[in-house]
């Protein structure tokens, strides 16, 4: 049966198989198409719900260092809480540069991530077209 959260799958004296069980909080978190500068990029995600779970707070790491960025390890810049397409501006980057980027969302004491994107920023000077061999999806 479960009790407080965990389920005992057969007791034999002393020995219990005692299962962890944990609710997958229901919504998912993408990126969108991101227009990338020398210094400064705009980024969009989108959060779906896949139940009653609310989305407190969402929006995107980055980092030039780690391929993986997190809340914990990285940048972030928030846009906003619910669900739905958000976008954001991340500023101060360096031209001619690898950023690994992510969007974000949290809910019910979840964060959960998209997959990372990389990018590359375009060289300084080089105006403000974007074509999409300036980021790479991985």
């Amino acid at each position: 049966g479960i009790r407080d959260g965990f389920a005992d799958f057969g007791r034999s004296n002393s020995d219990a198989n005692v299962i962890r069980c944990v609710k997958d909080v229901g919504f998912t978190v993408s990126t969108g198409d991101f227009d990338v500068m020398s210094e400064y990029a705009v980024l969009s995600g989108n959060v779906k719900y896949n139940d009653a779970t609310p989305v407190t707070d969402r929006g995107f790491v980055w980092s030039s260092t780690t391929s993986e960025p997190t809340l914990s390890n990285a940048t972030s810049v928030a846009s906003g809480a619910g669900d739905g397409d958000y976008t954001a501006t991340i500023t101060g980057l360096k031209p001619e540069t690898t950023y690994y980027v992510r969007a974000y969302a949290t809910g019910g004491n979840v964060t959960k991530y998209s997959r990372m994107v990389e990018i590359i920023t375009k060289k300084s000077g080089s105006g403000d077209d974007f074509t999409e061999d300036d980021y790479e999806w991985e």
